[in-house]
């Protein structure tokens, strides 16, 4: 028994953790972009993008060894922060993966980057995992977030990163 209240624990943690993180950056986009189509949010580049640093900023606070409580945290957060039922997002997350989706992959590798950018380090060796063909984006480490010039760089980067993709989910 204590296994599973331990493993749900976790994901409650890592679900909380996710969610206080992106659901501010995400609520300003739908402000900023008056609203975000629902499409948008199972468009390839955009679930790799949000599974991806939903992942990286739940490994932050807890230690996730297990398939299923990241499963559970990942959909959970993914649906407090679209708003969306979390039904298929799963095996949506898994088709794009294993059909190595290069839009998804690219949506992973962008989260990888942002995230590095937000805390200046990386996150189980993740760096190690980045390929080259990151997105050019100007970004260091130098620049915390918590002062007016790196919290800049993360909205500029957020812009990059989210918006300008919603924007053309959007227009389609």
């Amino acid at each position: 028994m204590w296994p599973v209240l331990r493993a749900l624990w976790t994901a409650r943690r890592g679900r909380r953790a996710a969610v206080a993180t992106i659901s501010p950056l995400v609520a300003r986009s739908r402000h900023r972009l008056d609203g975000i189509p629902d499409e948008a949010w199972f468009d390839p580049y955009i679930v790799g993008f949000m599974m991806m640093l939903i992942t990286l900023t739940a490994r932050r606070t807890v230690t996730i060894s297990d398939s299923h409580t990241l499963g559970t945290v990942q959909a959970e957060a993914w649906t407090q922060i679209t708003r969306m039922s979390a039904n298929t997002i799963g095996e949506e997350t898994l088709h794009l993966s294993a059909a190595e989706h290069q839009a998804f992959e690219a949506g992973c590798r962008n989260a990888i980057a942002f995230d590095l950018a937000l805390y200046g380090t990386s996150v189980a060796g993740v760096t190690e995992a980045m390929p080259h063909s990151i997105d050019e984006v100007e970004f260091t480490a130098d620049e915390p977030p918590h002062n007016a010039v790196g919290r800049e760089r993360i909205l500029a980067l957020w812009q990059h990163y989210f918006e300008s993709h919603i924007r053309v989910c959007g227009s389609t």
